[in-house]
């Protein structure tokens, strides 16, 4: 089979989507598919949607030599106005992989309106759909109001290659000192790391420490704002901001702290969350997307409701009264790991599905 692939700049960018995309194809690869990555610059909203009338682009799609053609949904402003014509034109389907709606991401009003008139017109332009989890499938059902044939395949979790193990995770909760709390993810708004530190300014300074780790260089207005707050917590607030690390020296990151918080305004799926399980550390997410999914409330962690600063800091503050209750929930959550599928069995389930696509797309075309 032959498969293109729609992407923004490469696959080496360090985020779950791209984590995802690069598995598919290593995938693909070793099982013998031929892979084309058609990949454009990424630049503003507005910039990418002049690109479907763009002479080049239009024509690389147009004689990419594909069997099908997968979409990474966040790039359909480049081809919103070119997947109908290049599913019926070279009668090849046109699959959107979704890993989150662009939205759902926090923007003025009339980007929104922007953003969902344009991306339900693109869903609907498309021949079926790939979902990183129910969540999403929901989203993409709500807003295009159509039913297509559909998959969901959930992010695998042995990338991961953390050692611990129970004896680690007691030791670890019982160490002395604050609350070590771990936030990993880009610095941008939705995900709401502004939230985390409001609800640690009202725990005290010395039950708590925090570690930022992610990109600061996406939104440098949310940064600057969460530097300012950063400088106005308590005194005695220990809040690193490290940026972005190598994943290889991830596990020792997440080894090394007590808590996982996240609380995101949406998150679509959370691989990071699915990482955290794997060091054996209790999670605090958020309840907007796919977390329930992956969480178990009151026994491997706790979903808090986006934008409830008061509500986290009440789970955030059991963990600091019972450090027993960390070693509880971090256990769960490592037996939970174990239940998330691999890689290549999700990537499996993806190529089964593209397969059949291709198969019914050849037969209609005979």
């Amino acid at each position: 089979m032959q498969i293109g692939l729609v992407i923004y700049d490469h696959l080496d960018v360090i985020s779950g989507g791209y984590l995802y995309d690069r598995k598919l194809v290593e995938f693909w690869r070793r099982q013998g598919h031929e892979v084309l990555i058609l990949a454009l610059p990424s630049r503003s909203y507005c910039w990418h949607l002049v690109d479907n009338f763009l002479p080049a682009w239009r024509r690389r799609l147009r004689e990419a030599p594909v069997d099908v053609l997968v979409v990474d949904e966040l790039s359909h402003p480049s081809v919103v106005l070119l997947v109908r014509g290049l599913s019926r034109q070279k009668k090849i389907p046109v699959v959107s992989l979704n890993h989150l709606l662009r939205s759902t991401e926090p923007k003025l009003p009339v980007l929104r309106y922007l953003y969902r008139a344009v991306e339900r017109y693109f869903l609907n332009s498309v021949d079926a759909h790939v979902h990183n989890s129910q969540d999403t499938a929901r989203q993409v059902l709500a807003l295009s109001q159509q039913v297509l044939p559909a998959v969901v395949a959930y992010p695998g979790r042995d990338h991961w290659l953390s050692e611990i193990g129970p004896a680690d995770i007691e030791v670890r909760a019982k160490a002395s000192g604050g609350l070590k709390i771990l936030y990993v993810g880009n610095v941008i708004e939705r995900k709401g790391l502004h939230i985390l530190l409001d609800a640690l300014s009202r725990i005290p300074p010395q039950d708590w420490c925090l570690t930022v780790v992610g990109r600061l260089d996406l939104e440098p207005r949310y940064v600057a704002r969460i530097n300012a707050e950063v400088k106005a917590m308590p005194e005695g607030a220990q809040v690193n901001v490290i940026g972005e690390i190598p994943f290889a020296e991830m596990p020792k990151i997440f080894s090394a702290h007590q808590l996982f918080v996240m609380p995101s305004l949406y998150e679509p799926f959370g691989i990071v969350y699915v990482e955290a399980m794997g060091a054996g550390l209790p999670l605090i997410a958020s309840s907007a997307g796919a977390s329930a999914e992956l969480v178990d409330h009151g026994r491997s962690g706790f979903i808090v409701a986006p934008e409830k600063p008061l509500e986290l800091q009440s789970y955030v503050q059991r963990f600091v009264d019972d450090r027993a209750l960390l070693v509880e929930f971090g256990q769960q959550a490592l037996n939970d790991f174990q239940g998330f599928p691999r890689w290549d069995d999700s990537a499996q389930l993806i190529t089964d599905f593209l397969s059949e696509l291709t198969s019914e797309s050849v037969s209609k075309g005979c």
